[in-house]
């Protein structure tokens, strides 16, 4: 009796400790466009264009070509008890990946039958800081599909452990939902698919393999068929490039596994490409710098030997010497290598969130493979490091938050720009992408413009022609001189759009009045509203 209460307290207080390291300082950073590209369907549609790609019969089903509304509907009822704030859009999304935690925890000790290594792992998932840091703001989107993912790995170990085909019935919904949820969910379906076969060793008898394998063959052709019918409501929703013999191509792919593998892994990646913290904040004092600069190349040697494990049981399988906890193991690359090989292909699969479906099966394979070649005492000294390297690199995000000036796309000021610009009447441009949507979903008023955008949605890059860039419909049939223009002025962000800016309206002979400047915690301008008048 004792024995279970430890037990289970060993896995719940991780668990817990998840949920309190990604809700602290929950309002910053601020709320970003991306992150709350499911909102204004889930108010009720302030604006009938807003990230609302595709509706039939009336009702919305996608919020882009690419992202269904699923999590949309999900919120509809969030947002009617609490409101639309940092609580009612983040811990839902926290919570979420705490059930997530758990079921990973499962699935690991199901398959490899080694407690001690599933708690080694749900700690190295429980601090994480870009597991914490992503699925807290929910980048990509990626909290809905993490779930989907382990969820159906859970579901077909549990039908190996039980024979119980009932276990297997669910996960054409799952998959079906991951799919909807965001098309490249697509990846890691294929992937469990084709590595489930694998699997197929560890059943005992031929008519249970058979079963196995027609119900995945059926499941895929179940997917092909879903995955065909979301593309011919959204045609063009899917975007591959053909490889070929472009060296650069395939250079540039290869760069980025390594640079959003390691960036992932080590925490940096989502700082510098959605926080912009410089380099040199990861040592902000003396000890951070010593671990951060201790570790630096821990990703590299986890790599080696996640190859070095991987051709062992290569090996040992061939010659029949291998145990079961190496067949799951296997399966568990098989599924990083398809994600891989399909991440390598797309050509738009550039960011670090299509990187982080490899996630959890690294950290997965690391650890097993560390357990396997050197032992309980060495897999405790490995445990530690990671630990200490991880949550290190957390308190340097807590650093960052707390101190530093975000980009102008995550700055929480966005609240008091919303609450300023919400009596006052007319219309209002934002002349760079970033702010409308959370404008728009703050203060529940379809009155916040894209100037700097084409008809088709793509930021221009280019000066030659402002008044191309520019909306025609504010150059033509509005008068410049009744709009708000609200300006990025942080010098993170991109200063072009204030470039094409001025060109315009010095050329259509109008001058800037400011009308209120808008400064981050450390009193650095990042957001300022301009009205025009004639010269």
């Amino acid at each position: 009796m004792t024995n279970n209460i430890w037990r289970y307290l060993s896995i719940i207080l991780p668990i817990l400790l998840f949920g309190a390291l990604a809700s602290l300082f929950l309002e910053r950073p601020g709320l970003q466009t991306d992150e709350i590209l499911f909102a204004n369907l889930s108010l009720g549609e302030i604006n009938h264009t807003t990230y609302i790609a595709r509706k039939i019969g009336g009702i919305t089903f996608f919020v882009i070509s690419y992202i269904g509304a699923l999590k949309s509907w999900i919120f509809i009822p969030i947002f009617k008890f609490f409101g639309f704030n940092y609580f009612s859009v983040r811990i839902p999304m926290i919570l979420l990946s705490m059930i997530s935690l758990l079921l990973v925890y499962k699935a690991v000790n199901i398959s490899f039958k080694k407690p001690l290594l599933a708690w080694f792992i749900l700690m190295a998932l429980v601090t994480e800081s870009t597991f914490i840091t992503m699925v807290r703001t929910d980048v990509g989107p990626i909290a809905i599909e993490y779930f989907c993912k382990i969820l159906s790995i859970l579901l077909i170990f549990k039908y190996l452990q039980s024979k119980k085909q009932s276990n297997l019935y669910f996960l054409p919904l799952v998959l079906a939902l991951g799919i909807f949820n965001k098309i490249n969910f697509i990846w890691f379906s294929n992937a469990l698919l084709f590595s489930s076969l694998i699997l197929v060793f560890l059943l005992e008898t031929k008519k249970e393999k058979l079963t196995f394998a027609k119900f995945l063959g059926l499941t895929f052709l179940f997917e092909f068929i879903l995955f065909i019918g979301f593309n011919k409501l959204n045609p063009g929703m899917v975007s591959s490039s053909n490889i070929g013999i472009d060296l650069e191509f395939i250079k540039t792919k290869i760069q980025l596994f390594y640079y959003f593998g390691k960036g992932i892994f080590d925490g940096t990646g989502f700082y510098r490409i959605q926080y912009l913290i410089s380099e040199e904040t990861f040592g902000y004092n003396s000890l951070s710098k010593g671990i951060y600069q201790t570790f630096f190349y821990l990703f590299e040697v986890c790599l080696t030997v996640f190859i070095i494990y991987t051709l062992l049981v290569i090996r040992k399988i061939w010659k029949k010497q291998n145990d079961n906890g190496d067949i799951y193991y296997l399966f568990f690359v098989c599924i990083i290598l398809c994600i891989s090989a399909q991440i390598f292909v797309v050509e738009n699969a550039r960011n670090l969130w299509h990187f982080y479906t490899l996630f959890p099966f690294f950290t997965i394979c690391v650890f097993y493979g560390v357990y396997n070649l050197l032992g309980t005492k060495i897999s405790w000294l490995f445990f530690v490091v990671v630990i200490i390297y991880n949550l290190n690199n957390f308190s340097t995000y807590v650093y960052a938050l707390t101190n530093k000036t975000p980009n102008p796309f995550w700055s929480n000021k966005i609240n008091e720009l919303a609450e300023y610009v919400k009596p006052v009447k007319g219309e209002f441009v934002e002349l760079d992408w970033g702010i409308s949507t959370q404008l728009l979903c703050i203060t529940k008023q379809d009155k916040f413009k894209r100037g700097f955008l084409t008809q088709k949605g793509e930021l221009m890059a280019y000066l030659d022609n402002p008044e191309e860039v520019f909306y025609r419909d504010y150059l033509e049939n509005k008068e410049l001189q009744n709009l708000y223009f609200i300006s990025f002025q942080s010098k993170l962000a991109d200063p072009k759009m204030n470039i094409i800016f001025d060109k315009m309206i010095d050329k259509k002979g109008y001058q800037k009045v400011l009308v209120k400047n808008f400064y981050e915690n450390d009193k650095t301008l990042i957001y300022s509203i301009f009205r025009l008048k004639k010269g």
